[in-house]
């Protein structure tokens, strides 16, 4: 049987629209080399989706269609531009230009007066028209995985906005006009080239959640202390040496990385955060952990591995809420009895130490799904008892952790079976000397 090309069924969807009236119209994943002119007949349209094409351009008919609100050209097209026309969508409202090849972006998009989210992810944008800052209504601008290495200060002028993510670009520098952004609630600079981020920020009074993590900062500004609202601080992946002793009063953070830097020490104001429930410090240069840290009654995962720790305090033991420990490849030979009180513990990451020994107050943990112990040649327990390894547990084809209950079991059965062997031979030896 015959078979409609993918523009004779775009034009039978378009018609089928005209003559209903249809306010909706999905032409996603058709595979679409170009847009049907015909489709600017739609002027009663709202939402339109040509997502999952293969469009390199679109037509300027494309700006007749001025009841639009929702427009999402995402998802393997490839455009290259769009056109100036799209500014007349004076009603638009959601706009998606994901996923494609665009290098720039028309002047003409400041004219969209009540755009509430503009999405351009995954393009080669290197530089943001100044018209940006005319959009008065904008809640949402995301322009992360671009090549941006500046942004203009007329983003400062987005009165609305709540969300700016641009992350994964190639920004050095961040505009003090951020700092205007009254309304922002969250801030993504991720995965950028920052050497330094301004005083400023710490005027982002309505901010939740600031994202700085794999840049090559040095150092933060004390002004983070001022953001009182914040409930998300992600700093990993620099080259921090400290912290300020101002972060002490984020009394309202929930959530601290910190992993990835070079930090040996951390502030005792820390622990003025009483309501913090995840705190990430993997692969610091820590060698002992702070008493302050035993004050985090609220706290739920920890991760202090591949850092310089010799020892694990008894106090751990007070963090009763405690669902994730990761001390793997520190330098750890043995381990408190007081582990055995961390009753919400599910996930205790201690592979790659010098233990010699284990608790048998680890019994006691039984909510615990994952135990890693690879790496710990001294406790004489078999790969096979131990099973998969964490790396190979985790990701798309993860394999299932094995039983904490079974490993624990052997090592207690080994332990006694050791201590029972070495009793016969002192009582053989003694029993000789005896005779």
């Amino acid at each position: 049987m015959w078979r409609d090309t993918p523009l004779q069924r775009a034009e039978k969807e378009i018609e089928a629209a005209r003559v209903s009236g249809a306010t909706s119209l999905d032409l996603m994943g058709l595979l679409l080399p170009s847009v049907p002119e015909s489709l600017g007949q739609l002027t009663d349209l709202e939402t339109l989706d040509l997502s999952g094409n293969r469009l390199t351009s679109l037509p300027e008919s494309l700006g007749q269609l001025t009841s639009l609100q929702t427009l999402d050209l995402s998802s393997g097209n490839q455009l290259t531009s769009v056109p100036d026309s799209l500014g007349q969508l004076a009603n638009l409202q959601t706009l998606n230009l994901s996923g494609n090849q665009l290098a720039s972006l028309p002047e003409s998009l400041g004219q969209l007066a009540n755009l509430k989210k503009l999405s351009v992810i995954d393009n080669q944008l290197t530089s943001l028209p100044q018209s940006l800052g005319q959009l008065g209504n904008l809640e949402t601008l995301i322009i992360r995985s671009n090549q941006l290495s500046s942004v203009p200060d007329s983003l400062g002028q987005l009165s609305s906005l709540r969300v700016l993510d641009l992350g994964d670009n190639r920004l050095t520098a961040v505009p003090d006009s951020l700092d205007q952004l009254s309304t922002l609630r969250r801030l993504t600079l991720s995965r950028n080239q920052l050497t330094a981020v301004p005083e400023s920020l710490g005027r982002l009074a309505s901010l939740r959640g600031l994202y700085l993590d794999e840049n090559q900062l040095t150092a933060v500004p004390e002004s983070l202390g001022q953001l009182t609202s914040l409930r998300t601080l992600d700093v990993g992946e620099n080259q921090l040496t400290s912290v300020p002793e101002s972060l002490g009063q984020l009394d309202s953070l929930y959530k601290l990385s910190l992993t990835q830097n070079r930090l040996t020490s951390l502030p005792e104001s820390l622990g003025q955060l009483s309501g913090l429930q995840d705190l990430f410090l993997y692969e610091n240069q820590l060698t002992e952990l702070p008493e302050w840290l035993s004050q985090f009654s609220n706290l739920r995962n920890l991760t202090l591995g591949r850092n310089q720790l010799t020892a694990v305090p008894e106090w751990v033991g007070r963090l009763g809420k405690l669902e994730w420990l990761d001390l793997e490849r520190n330098h750890l030979t043995a381990l408190p009895d007081s582990l055995g009180r961390l009753t919400s513990l599910q996930r205790l990451h201690l592979q790659e130490n010098r233990l010699t020994a284990l608790p048998k107050s680890l019994n006691q943990l039984r909510s615990l799904r994952a135990l890693y112990l690879h790496g710990n040649d001294a406790l004489g327990i078999p790969r096979d008892i131990l099973g998969p390894r964490y790396e190979e547990a985790s990701g798309v084809n993860a394999k299932q952790p094995v039983d904490p209950r079974g490993i624990l079991d052997y090592y207690l059965w080994f332990i006694r079976l050791e201590w029972a062997f070495i009793r016969r031979v002192d009582i053989g030896f003694c029993v000789r000397r005896r005779f």
